[in-house]
């Protein structure tokens, strides 16, 4: 049996099968995380969700050919289930997922997670960019308008601004300042609220269409 980090889904069987032999992977995530989620009412986007950094346990049975496959199957369902279950009781881990990098911010719109890495914006400290296709690429502004976007910025639960910034001093000052920017599809340019290091703070970044927003 192995403990390790994974970004698979809460239970899931792999079958690979060779000449003289078969291999299983089972892996699922301890039953302490099952029963602590099974009392939130978002439990079922929690077990489906690819939530970085989740515990999981992870069984590997090889098995000879000479064991007709439907037997050698059913047995080692059998017996992963139950290491699985024995192993998270001792293991007594609870996994509860952050909600900030798994749900976004708690306002209507739609949201698009700015995901690392980041680049650098002019040498700052506190200051970065990203560049991603389709990132409400109608919205963003340009040389010609720089007024269009009605695109919001949250760090974790704090909306950022102010936005439309001039990308220098978004480098310079930072304090949340952020610009939506059409730049080689689209580019967002922001910087923390507190002059920490966006690509290391351990907050997540999101990107918020308003819902009343009109495409231009």
């Amino acid at each position: 049996m192995e403990v390790r980090k994974t970004n698979s889904s809460p239970f899931h069987v792999r079958v690979k099968r060779f000449r003289s032999y078969t291999v299983f992977v089972v892996q699922g995530r301890p039953i302490a995380y099952l029963m602590t989620a099974a009392h939130n009412s978002r439990c079922r986007r929690w077990l489906y969700h690819q939530e970085p950094g989740a515990i999981c346990l992870t069984f590997i049975a090889i098995v000879p050919m000479t064991v007709p496959y439907k037997a050698l199957q059913s047995a080692c369902a059998v017996a992963a289930v139950c290491a699985y279950f024995v192993a998270a009781d001792w293991l007594q881990v609870t996994y509860a997922p952050d909600l900030n990098f798994a749900f976004g911010p708690d306002v209507p719109g739609e949201k698009i997670r700015l995901m690392p890495p980041f680049a650098r914006l002019e040498c700052s400290k506190f200051a970065v960019a990203k560049e991603r296709y389709k990132l409400f690429d109608e919205l963003a502004d340009s040389d010609d308008n720089n007024g269009r976007s009605t695109i919001e910025l949250y760090e974790n639960n704090t909306r950022l601004g102010p936005a439309h910034s001039d990308h220098a001093d978004i480098a310079c000052f930072g304090r949340g300042r952020f610009s939506h920017w059409r730049k080689n599809g689209t580019t967002m340019y922001w910087s923390s609220s507190d002059g920490t290091d966006p690509a290391t703070n351990g907050r997540a970044y999101w990107v918020v269409r308003p819902y009343q927003s009109e495409k231009h």
